[in-house]
């Protein structure tokens, strides 16, 4: 089969070290693996490397970069996030005509695209091509952006996100919650898959610490206080925290405040490659939340953790809750409850059979349920039965929903 795979996030570089970045690539060379041609169309490649699959940076225009940068001094995007919307909302037009251009030749026989705010480039391309369209829904984008950052155009923003999803011949959500979330905005139930992310066994083999983004809902703060009740550094237990974002700079800090700081070892950004590696001088893995955190996650660190046959101690929070079976696969503990979280690393560090025996159980359940070829089956399947059933012209109408869907919370949507 021949898959042209879009994502018109700026925010996720290909080549990068996030867990978006290995998301994509993860996923891609699974489908490779399983003998289907891959295009990668992408806003941003990343790092300057070879990729082990064809991919192409789809670029503004030079008129078009040159546009925005004048819109960027206009005074009435001083302060606010219109400049950056607009250029979402450009791009996603520029990446449909130039896209057709670039997969004229390969002719697709499935549009896969990663869901980005403002963008519709997978439902036109999907349209020119007359080939299905499969969505793939990461997080409820408008509602998270609408949180974290803010958003200028939000009915526009939501306009697109309800014409891409509900135009999709499928929908690909990574954990239950974004299930609900696409159905409410008018996806049919039977048109969402729930495909939570996954592992590349080959990579990440048998052997724990934190792996992940510095960001607020990750509650990274907890491991602070959790090795202060464990003993701080006159115990055993060392931290070693992998990875970067805004909080870097606080937790930093604070682990001096706390007088944690010659046992704390916080390594910035790597490359993903070098992960495994980094998890071989762990002990346990911890996958933290905060108190508040939202229910949609699905981390990609989890599925590597249990890849590795370490044992993970996880933060009970949505999807995470369907992996970790208690005392089987892993343990659970209430997020940003750092005396329970403590009380479970010092049973693990007692018990190094127990830990073995679970994290072979845990290996085993990734081996058999979440790794990438596993999910690229599973799309593939999709995109098989969508190719067979399929009518020319594309999928039926949708009904029209209110744009006041706008303005409701995940959590007002999932009541």
């Amino acid at each position: 089969m021949r898959i042209a795979y879009l994502t018109a996030d700026f925010g996720v570089p290909v080549l990068g070290t996030k867990g978006a970045s290995a998301h994509v690539r993860g996923l891609v060379e699974a489908l490779r693996s399983e003998g289907h041609d891959l295009f990668v169309l992408a806003a941003n490649i990343g790092e300057d490397a070879d990729p082990s699959f064809p991919l192409r940076q789809v670029p503004f225009g030079s008129t078009l970069i040159e546009l925005y940068d004048a819109l960027q001094n206009e005074s009435i995007c001083a302060g606010t996030r219109l400049a950056k919307d607009l250029r979402n909302l450009l791009y996603a037009s520029n990446l449909e005509l130039q896209g057709r251009l670039m997969l004229e030749e390969f002719g697709p026989d499935l549009i896969y695209e990663r869901h980005c705010l403002f963008s519709t480039a997978g439902r036109e391309l999907s349209r020119y091509f007359d080939v299905p369209l499969i969505l793939e829904l990461n997080a409820p984008l408008l509602f998270e952006q609408q949180k974290m950052r803010g958003v200028s155009l939000p009915l526009v923003a939501h306009t697109a996100e309800r014409l891409v999803l509900t135009a999709a011949d499928h929908v690909v959500a990574v954990s239950q919650a974004l299930r609900t979330y696409a159905t409410d905005l008018g996806v049919a139930s039977d048109r969402v898959s729930v495909i939570p992310n996954g592992v590349d066994p080959d990579v990440f083999g048998p052997v724990v610490g934190f792996v992940g983004s510095m960001k607020p809902w990750h509650g990274v703060e907890t491991l602070l206080q959790t090795l202060q009740l464990l003993g701080g550094v006159d115990s055993p237990f060392r931290l070693l925290l992998v990875g970067s974002g805004p909080m870097f700079p606080e937790l930093e800090e604070q682990s001096r405040r706390l007088g944690l700081a010659a046992a704390v070892h916080m390594t910035g950004a790597v490359p993903h490659h070098t992960v495994p590696d980094l998890l071989r001088a762990m002990d346990v893995t911890v996958v933290t939340y905060a108190a508040d955190a939202d229910e949609y996650f699905s981390p990609v660190k989890l599925f590597e953790y249990m890849a590795m046959a370490l044992p993970v101690v996880a933060a009970r929070v949505g999807q995470v809750c369907d992996v970790i079976d208690t005392g089987r696969t892993g343990w659970l503990y209430a997020p940003a409850d750092a005396g329970e979280l403590a009380r479970l690393i010092g049973m693990l560090e007692s018990d190094r059979d127990l830990c073995r025996t679970v994290g072979a159980a845990a290996r085993e359940r990734v081996m058999n349920e979440y790794t990438w070829r596993h999910n690229a089956r599973r799309v593939v399947g999709i995109a098989e039965d969508l190719i067979g059933t399929r009518t020319p012209g594309g999928p039926t109408e949708t009904r029209d929903l209110s744009l006041d869907a706008a303005n409701l919370t995940l959590a007002e949507r999932q009541r």
